[in-house]
């Protein structure tokens, strides 16, 4: 922290952010890592530039009361924990609406850590093979009549990190407690499958499964090993980039074999009953966009050294604190860039963007399977992370009045915005402010719009 960023007497020591850490820190460690993907860099930019003008602004003006803004323009890189909370309240206020009225399972597929040097190494192929092989182990079971016999639908949420911010590759998997029967007249609700042993559920049946547990992990571990040998025979992982203890045949046969001789994990939780299906949606939330960790989280930087807070899961859930060197913590953030195309959350079954009709046909007949008539249908909960609060025609309401919505008058762009997938060995730190917002100033950069005319009312 520079001498400048120390508080002074009686005022409030700044807020401490991923992109202030990186904006602090990040040249040095480009150039201690002269070997970085592009694509890494590209984050580091973004995230360092995001609302700081090097993107360029937009100008807002109330029509009514001539309240007049100019704001910066966001990076919209999906790794930025600034950009992340619009994207997750829209994402939350589209999907809430669709869920249906049953309680939901979530089964997180986790994969040993022996594949960590494969996630790191070819992502984009391994990442693939983890959604599809926990698809198919899911489909499969639901259309056994000895579990479910029923069309089953999902939805997967990619995660790769843990609390220390360590690799950690497993996918969320937030499913409905029932499926649609195979001739679509009927909603089967699933089967209490009691814990392993016999064992009787706890009071608040979070200790009951969807499917057996061990069918599920041992039938996930047959259907991953089967199509990553298969991807390797097939020659989809490139030689040359797979660690040395995978690279040759004998040395995968081996690494097959220890691996298919462990049992994997495969966890399922269910609500209680009662439970809203949105406050499991609204965790899975925090997935959706951004890094690998919020802003809340981050405690202090100070003398080259991050400290941030974890939740110690062995200790009932404590809070503790970590302190590692910014460039380690750096390190860290970057493991977990998605590659570029890579898609982060999946939609399965029934909940694929192409059955929404399907999904409203099974709203009907989950209400039919019901013992009571229902209770009157009441709107979905708002979203967790709320945007900036808008009017009845989604445009943000003046600041000033808090009556009217303002509108957007010009747009500018800055060169960094057409060149930013260029090569990025430049100083991380904020470019100029932009150029006035004026047709004179940027002709072939500004888009002009006309203020629509508003009723007083």
């Amino acid at each position: 922290m520079s001498a400048s960023d120390r508080p002074t007497a009686g005022m409030t020591a700044p807020r401490m952010t991923v992109q202030r850490i990186i904006q602090e820190h990040g040249r040095e460690y480009l150039h201690s890592h002269p070997q970085l993907p592009e694509r890494s860099c590209d984050v580091l930019k973004d995230l360092a530039a995001c609302r700081t003008g090097a993107f360029g602004a937009h100008e807002r003006q109330c029509a009514e009361c001539g309240y007049h803004e100019i704001l910066p323009n966001s990076c919209r890189n999906r790794h930025c924990t600034t950009c992340g909370g619009p994207r997750r309240a829209k994402w939350l206020e589209k999907l809430l609406p669709q869920l249906l009225p049953t309680r939901y399972f979530q089964i997180v597929f986790t994969l040993p850590h022996e594949f960590i040097p494969l996630t790191r190494s070819q992502p984009e192929v391994l990442y693939g093979l983890l959604f599809r092989t926990a698809w198919e182990t899911l489909q499969e079971l639901a259309a056994d009549p000895r579990y479910l016999g029923a069309r089953l639908g999902a939805m997967a949420v990619l995660h790769t990190w843990n609390q220390e911010l360590q690799p950690h590759p497993h996918v969320h998997f937030v499913v409905p407690a029932g499926g649609q029967s195979p001739d679509g007249q009927q909603w089967i609700p699933f089967r209490q499958v009691q814990p392993r042993g016999g064992r009787k559920p706890k009071r608040n049946t979070s200790s009951l499964y969807l499917f057996p547990y061990k069918v599920v992990s041992r039938l996930f571990r047959g259907k991953f090993l089967a199509a990553l040998t298969d991807a390797h025979r097939r020659d989809e992982l490139v030689r040359e980039r797979l660690p040395d203890r995978w690279r040759e045949p004998p040395a995968f046969q081996q690494r097959y074999r220890e691996l298919s001789q462990r049992e994997w994990v495969v966890y399922q939780e269910s609500p209680p009953p009662g439970l809203e299906p949105a406050v499991l949606v609204k965790y899975l939330a925090r997935y959706v966009a951004g890094v690998a960790i919020s802003d809340q989280r981050l405690v202090s930087c100070v003398d080259g050294r991050v400290t941030f807070t974890v939740k110690n899961r062995e200790q009932g859930g404590r809070r503790e604190e970590r302190q590692v060197s910014a460039n380690d913590f750096l390190s860290r953030l970057l493991h977990h860039v998605l590659p570029a195309g890579l898609t982060r959350i999946r939609y399965y079954g029934i909940w694929g963007s192409r059955h929404a009709a399907l999904r409203e046909h099974c709203r009907t007949l989950i209400t039919a399977s019901l013992p009571t008539s229902p209770p009157e249908a009441t709107p979905p909960p708002p979203p967790v992370v709320t945007a900036v609060p808008t009017t009845a025609d989604d445009k943000p309401i003046c600041p000033c009045c808090q009556q009217h919505s303002v509108s957007l008058i010009a747009v500018v762009f800055t060169a960094k915005w057409r060149v930013r997938r260029a090569p990025l060995r430049r100083p991380l730190h904020p470019a100029p402010s932009p150029r006035p917002l004026t047709a004179t100033a940027a002709p072939h950069f500004v888009e002009q719009r006309a203020l629509p005319t508003m009723d007083s009312s």
